[in-house]
């Protein structure tokens, strides 16, 4: 059996995903690199969309409620640095990774079900 010079889908597929998440935490260090202008900033957040918002929600928040501080006193506060928003942006692409690998895995194996199901018939 001869080696092919085509690399298998999976490898693909990793590729495509790392490429997204560094892009995103490239984009990140840009956005505050250069001041973050909004268009940026809304072209980030839909980029990592569901992603981004899951982590703010769920991994963000809940660490700034006991805290009894508004959050709008806490954000003058920060220091500005070109890492401000990397975390958030690039947690939300892997998010984002993660939840298309779920979908994808769940669609499969759906799929293998009803053709098991439908060749026993």
């Amino acid at each position: 059996m001869t080696q092919t010079d085509t690399s298998r889908p999976w490898n693909r597929c990793l590729t495509l995903a790392a490429c997204y998440v560094g892009l995103a935490a490239a984009s990140s260090v840009v956005y505050d690199a250069m001041g973050r202008p909004e268009v940026l900033g809304t072209l980030l957040g839909l980029a990592t969309s569901p992603g981004a918002v899951l982590i703010t929600y769920f991994v963000a928040y809940p660490l700034i409620l006991p805290l009894d501080v508004p959050v709008e006193t806490m954000a003058p506060e920060t220091p500005t640095s070109l890492f401000n928003s990397l975390p958030l942006f690039t947690a939300g692409a892997v998010v984002n990774v993660l939840l298309v690998w779920g979908i994808t895995a769940f669609a499969r194996h759906f799929l293998r079900e009803a053709r098991r199901s439908a060749a026993q018939r």
